[in-house]
């Protein structure tokens, strides 16, 4: 390894722009798909890692919502989030804002109860654990109507606490 390697290795790092649920590694889809009895359209682990080498948008969005579909229960979150922390700390990451999409889980029935404990659990464990310090920014689709943005305002409004910001995602 070269001597700048090893610095940059070594340099505390942050993550300002991640979404969550794009973080999902084929492993744990399949892992999640079969605690769930979920259905995806893979053969293999491999056969995943195909589909992320997209060459464009719509490609990394097709991989990005078969990956969430997966994902049903707060462990879900709380696992995916944790395995995120984890690889990331690996790499000397010591903050993280973390984006994650609501409407992307409520339009599947997926409570936002659920979502946010498993999601906001991961990242309280991964600071104590860890030393890791994160925000968590709740997106919008761009897709969806500005009167369901707001109803996914409302529903968020318990949990204003730990959510830090808004923005629109993809």
């Amino acid at each position: 390894m070269q001597r700048s390697d090893a610095f940059i290795e070594g340099l505390p790092k942050a993550e300002l722009h991640l979404h969550l649920e794009g973080s999902l590694e084929p492993e744990q889809m399949f892992d999640l798909a079969a605690r769930n009895k979920i259905d995806i359209p893979f053969q293999s682990i491999d056969e995943v890692r195909a589909a992320y080498d997209f060459a464009n948008l719509q490609d990394f969005l097709d991989i990005y919502y078969q990956g969430m579909n997966v994902l049903k229960t707060e462990q879900d979150f709380y696992d995916l989030t944790m395995a995120y922390c984890r690889r990331v700390h690996a790499d000397n990451c010591r903050h993280a804002e973390v984006f994650f999409d609501p409407q992307g889980h409520t339009e599947r029935g997926v409570s936002f109860q659920v979502f946010i404990d498993g999601i906001a659990g991961a990242l309280r464990d991964a600071e104590n654990e860890l030393g890791m310090t994160s925000k968590l920014i709740m997106c919008f689709l761009r897709h969806l109507s500005e009167e369901s943005a707001l109803e996914t305002l409302d529903l968020a409004a318990p949990y204003l606490d730990r959510i830090a910001g808004v923005r629109q995602g993809f």
